[in-house]
């Protein structure tokens, strides 16, 4: 059974409706939901079938309020697109700086292997050996001692304390044999 409000929300809801008089402007409700807004004749002021018979506020937005509203979109909008484009230009800006960094990196490689070819030519003239002439100067053992870097060949055979390629040994200072034959770092 209803209650008694929800009757007369229905009841004042079928009155609205027997007048079959649409609003001049429909309320928010019915705009949002495209529904025909009905009101009564010569009451302008109280709800339309609609809201009558939900029993929820008559709502009609006015028109300067709407307008209003679209005005202030429209200034953000063109606020956000002012920005985008001071963004798009900043990013050209920045792909522009890159690109020419790149170029002058590519052509101070290219001066760089060329003094490198014009170093190996000198030596050859001069009759020295540039087999050893290498890119990173870290690759060889003597470059590695220029820059006071111990050389990581440092290995040790286990038991006699000679050298053995290809096997790593961390801060050895010492090697000396114990009675077990391993040996003891100190």
């Amino acid at each position: 059974m209803a209650s008694r409000s929800a009757e007369n929300r229905a009841r004042r809801h079928q009155e609205i409706k027997r007048f079959n008089t649409p609003a001049e402007f429909p309320c928010d409700y019915c705009l949002q939901r495209k529904h025909c807004c009905f009101i009564m004749p010569n009451q302008h002021t109280k709800s339309c079938a609609a809201c009558a018979l939900r029993g929820r506020p008559c709502v009609t937005t006015s028109w300067a309020s709407l307008d209003r509203a679209r005005d202030d979109v429209e200034a953000k909008i063109a606020q956000d697109e002012r920005a985008r484009e001071l963004l798009l230009e900043q990013l050209n800006q920045l792909q522009m700086r890159l690109i020419r960094n790149r170029k002058v990196k590519e052509k101070k490689d290219l001066e760089a292997a060329e003094k490198l070819r014009c170093l190996e030519q000198e030596m050859e003239e001069a009759g020295e050996d540039t087999s050893r002439v290498v890119q990173d100067p870290l690759a060889t053992e003597e470059g590695l001692a220029a820059w006071g870097i111990q050389s990581p060949m440092h290995w040790f055979d286990d038991t006699f304390g000679v050298p053995v390629p290809n096997m790593p040994v961390s801060r050895v200072t010492s090697v000396a044999p114990d009675t077990s034959g391993s040996v003891l770092g100190s």
